[in-house]
């Protein structure tokens, strides 16, 4: 399975690296050194979102990952809210079922194909 960058969320890179990261100087997107890791990022960034930032719905948490000034945001919303079942105002909690179906339906967004099921367990023992 591959996946531009082992980054299956298109993460940006930050002040801060993440576990696994090696981010070539002034690339616009982050570089994992394994798909697990990129998963593990994107796994634990979303988290901090329900979490932290309280965007609590797939509407806020896309609002904030995709803004409309570089995305055609309400498409991400509807796609990904059409792949989980749910309306995009619902609010969702940050269990392990949850990030992992979120993420693995915002991948495919992002890169037009998804990452296996294992992969996705695997980064999440991780966080």
């Amino acid at each position: 399975m591959t996946i531009k960058r082992n980054n299956p969320g298109n993460i940006r890179p930050r002040r801060e690296k993440w576990q696994g990261e090696i981010t070539p100087p002034g690339s616009p997107f982050c570089h994992f050194t394994t798909l697990e890791l990129g998963c593990r990022a994107m796994l634990k960034q979303l988290r901090k979102y329900i979490i932290t930032h309280r965007c609590n719905t797939i509407r806020k948490i896309i609002a904030r990952w995709a803004p409309p000034e570089e995305n055609n945001t309400e498409a991400y919303i509807r796609a990904v809210a059409k792949t989980l079942g749910i309306s995009p105002n619902e609010p969702i909690t940050a269990t392990q079922e949850t990030l992992i179906s979120l993420a693995a339906a915002m991948t495919i967004v992002e890169h037009g194909k998804s990452v296996p099921q294992e992969t996705w367990q695997a980064a999440y023992k991780l966080l």
